[in-house]
């Protein structure tokens, strides 16, 4: 006879594999952000340019003091005080 090994009968050895489903396929979850404040912004008045003065020669007067000039306004570089 053949030398046959007594004890336990021979299974051959298959790996372990657990089950894992199948991964689900979801969208990406939506990131909702608050929307940004709205910015209000003051609208200036003061025509043109800054650092001048206006002047309106129909009113004798100068910007804000006269709000109105018909005849259009003067841009003039903003004089220094008198001496003393």
């Amino acid at each position: 006879m053949g030398s046959r090994l007594l004890g336990a009968p021979y299974y051959p050895y298959y790996p372990y594999y657990p089950y894992y489903p199948a991964p689900a396929y979801y969208p990406a979850p939506v990131v909702l952000a608050p929307p940004a404040p709205t910015q209000y912004v003051e609208r200036s008045d003061q025509p043109m340019q800054s650092g001048y003065w206006y002047y309106c020669e129909t009113s004798r007067g100068y910007y804000p003091y006269v709000k109105e000039c018909p005849s259009g306004w003067k841009a003039v570089p903003p004089a220094p005080p008198p001496a003393q």
